[in-house]
């Protein structure tokens, strides 16, 4: 549930300013900082308490709440309201009140805002990342509670700015493609990717380094997405694995569908195995269009059963352990051993030349992710 910030009434250009201050601190507060918002009862106690010209209430990606904020439709001598903005306060049919300015008004509905735009001249909308006045002024005729208006809510989008040119509903660019690897193989490939340590630290649950866990949702599918190709319903069974599954993606279709989506749209490029050098086709400026993909040998599987005894268990341990390929765990292990060998054995490469059985190895990093 989304929390209140304090603001404090000043005046620029002859209009009250709404500069948000937290009711913990006295100092200056951001929408997108929770360790400035404080909860309802002691935001509205300190508001009285010390003067302050209100209270604002912060929408998160964490609750299930959008506002939409009608400008300059109501006319605070008679009451009448424009017939625009009439007909969106009957579509929605929820909580609605009147803005401090007295010639606006505020609905607040349950559901997410559709991806796209969110303001054109007077209507605006958002579900995160901002906040909203509040006066308790209620409109007399709406809802005293706030309901769940998804659908309503989407239909209202739409009419303002039009079809959204996104991936809404699944529509993804290369739908022909799909990816042979299996979950535990795009795991693999992805913890060892450029990136893998990213992928590693969201796919056990760790949020650190994101403004709110959508946002680290968001991350987790988009990594995915490269892996799977464009398949939702294969980042859906992925994602389900993952430290961040939680009752939210599993009970809220409309939430986990856009986050899919977003993940997919304008992607382009998707891993084929020995596909991986993208290179431009002409002489034109590289785009879309004229983008293909160099097709290189792969790699031989590295011969983990050529591994001494020993160590040939640790080794797949290790691997799987990490989220590694058995490659990267062998080479310095067989390094080690032959460090422990060093001069007492030497090898003959030809005749009058023999070498210690000492090996000097590298593990080159290429890029082989997003």
């Amino acid at each position: 549930m989304g929390v209140l910030a304090l603001r404090r009434a000043r005046r620029q250009a002859g209009k009250p300013t709404k500069v948000p201050y937290s009711p913990l601190t006295g100092e200056k507060a951001s929408s997108t900082n929770p360790d400035t918002w404080a909860a309802y009862a002691e935001a509205v106690k300190v508001s009285k308490e010390q003067g302050y010209g209100g209270i604002g209430f912060v929408f998160t990606p964490e609750d299930d709440l959008c506002g939409v904020d009608l400008d300059g439709c109501l006319n605070p001598e008679t009451g009448e309201i424009d017939g625009w903005a009439q007909e969106i306060i009957e579509e929605l049919d929820s909580y609605t009140e009147i803005s401090p300015s007295g010639t606006g008004v505020h609905v607040l509905v349950r559901a997410e805002l559709p991806e796209g735009r969110n303001r054109k001249g007077q209507f605006e909308a958002y579900d995160r990342g901002r906040y909203f006045t509040v006066t308790g002024r209620h409109l007399q005729g709406t809802p005293r509670s706030i309901e769940g208006r998804q659908e309503q809510l989407e239909r209202v989008v739409q009419r303002e700015f039009g079809e959204p040119g996104s991936t809404n509903g699944h529509k993804v660019p290369h739908p022909e493609f799909v990816s042979e690897l299996s979950d535990q193989e795009i795991i693999e490939k992805a913890s060892a990717a450029d990136n893998g340590e990213k992928f590693r630290r969201l796919w056990a649950g760790d949020t650190n380094g994101y403004a709110s866990a959508s946002e680290a949702d968001q991350a987790l599918c988009s990594s995915v997405a490269f892996w799977t190709g464009p398949d939702p319903d294969r980042i859906d069974t992925l994602f389900r694995k993952s430290g961040l599954c939680r009752e939210k993606w599993i009970r809220r279709g409309d939430y986990r569908d856009r986050t899919i989506a977003r993940a997919l749209d304008g992607r382009s490029e998707f891993y084929r195995p020995g596909w991986t050098v993208k290179r431009k086709s002409g002489n034109g400026p590289e785009n879309t269009n004229n983008t293909v993909f160099e097709k290189l040998p792969d790699a031989p599987p590295f011969p983990v059963d050529a591994l001494p005894a020993p160590c040939r268990r640790f080794v797949l341990e290790a691997a799987e352990a990490i989220g590694c390929q058995p490659d990267l765990v062998a080479l310095p292990v067989l390094s080690l051993l032959s460090v422990g060998v060093g001069n007492s054995r030497r090898v003959e490469i030809k005749r009058g030349w023999r070498e210690s059985a000492t090996l000097f190895t590298a593990v080159v990093k290429g890029r082989t992710g997003p």
